[in-house]
């Protein structure tokens, strides 16, 4: 999956910026959250969170379906690096072991997510 964001900032940018945010903020993890370009959701009103280091994923699924007044019968998907991170999974970990660009160490820049929503037929559950 493409990133938008990677391919609008240099990865020098990126380091620099998540150094800078990690300094100032050590008990939060950034994150960019991009909506996949087949995606049927509305536009998040901001796409870079600083979510806490111990909110599992989960409970950002649980902010995010708010942000964008999901339907209970529409499943949400986070991709990081290609992979569905558990949902008990805290953060502080998914920006460690799970960052989507191999060039980063555990504490510069951001983990990309990218959300992926669909509608559940008949059959899915």
């Amino acid at each position: 999956m493409k990133f938008q964001y990677k391919e609008d900032h240099p990865f020098e940018y990126r380091k620099k910026e998540g150094e800078k945010i990690r300094k100032k903020y050590p008990d939060r993890v950034p994150v960019i959250v991009e909506k996949a370009p087949k995606a049927r959701v509305p536009d998040l009103d901001k796409r870079k969170y600083l979510v806490p280091s111990d909110l599992t994923v989960g409970q950002f699924y649980f902010l995010i379906r708010k942000r964008i007044h999901l339907r209970p019968e529409d499943a949400l998907f986070f991709f990081v690096n290609n992979t569905i991170p558990p949902s008990c999974c805290p953060f502080c970990l998914t920006g460690t072991e799970m960052l989507s660009d191999g060039q980063l160490l555990p504490s510069w820049g951001f983990p990309l997510l990218q959300l992926l929503v669909r509608k559940a037929g008949e059959g899915d559950f």
